[in-house]
């Protein structure tokens, strides 16, 4: 009940649980300090404070859609 949990059962809404059209949405896809994971992680995210029509979200700075410019890629929504 911490984190991300925690933030849901707030009644905040993750915009990518709402989208029609996503991607995997890696945001992380290495290892990186303080995260035992070794990559492929969505620690990146959007949240808005009701159920939004999210029409699509995508990764972006991730070398795919635009150059990677830091160790978390960019995450970008379109709104309804």
């Amino acid at each position: 009940n911490e984190g991300y949990d925690l933030v849901k059962k707030s009644g905040f809404y993750d915009t990518f649980d709402l989208e029609k059209i996503k991607d995997i949405g890696v945001t992380v896809n290495h290892k990186i300090d303080g995260w035992a994971e070794k990559g492929n992680m969505r620690i990146d995210q959007i949240w808005c404070n009701k159920p939004n029509e999210i029409l699509e979200s995508k990764v972006i700075f991730n070398g795919k859609n635009e150059k990677i410019v830091s160790d978390h890629f960019g995450v970008m929504v379109s709104v309804g």
